[in-house]
């Protein structure tokens, strides 16, 4: 599982000419059922995900192809977790169901 932040860079601006590619691109996120969650982090700072499914290496790649990034508008970075406790629903995260 891995959390994702995209945080906005010092082209911020920037970000609201491309936040429709933007949504468009988390749509085929979820669509691929690569993300679980996503969300705008507090003062407008960028937007964070929760992965699943696919290696960090994939991953990478699917979160460079992103409008905010590849325009600029803001950094990535990824974070890997092993969870080895979940609520019920969420239990296919865990390392021994997984």
């Amino acid at each position: 599982m891995f959390i994702v932040f995209l945080r906005h860079s010092d082209n911020q601006a920037g970000a609201k000419s491309w936040r429709a590619a933007q949504r468009q691109w988390n749509a085929r996120g979820f669509n691929d059922k690569v993300f679980l969650v996503a969300g705008e982090l507090p003062d407008e700072q960028g937007l964070c995900f929760i992965a699943h499914g696919e290696s960090h290496e994939a991953l990478q790649t699917r979160m460079a192809a992103a409008p905010f990034i590849v325009q600029g508008v803001a950094e990535l970075e990824i974070v890997e977790v092993t969870p080895t406790r979940a609520a019920t629903a969420l239990a296919f995260l865990t390392t021994k169901n997984g």
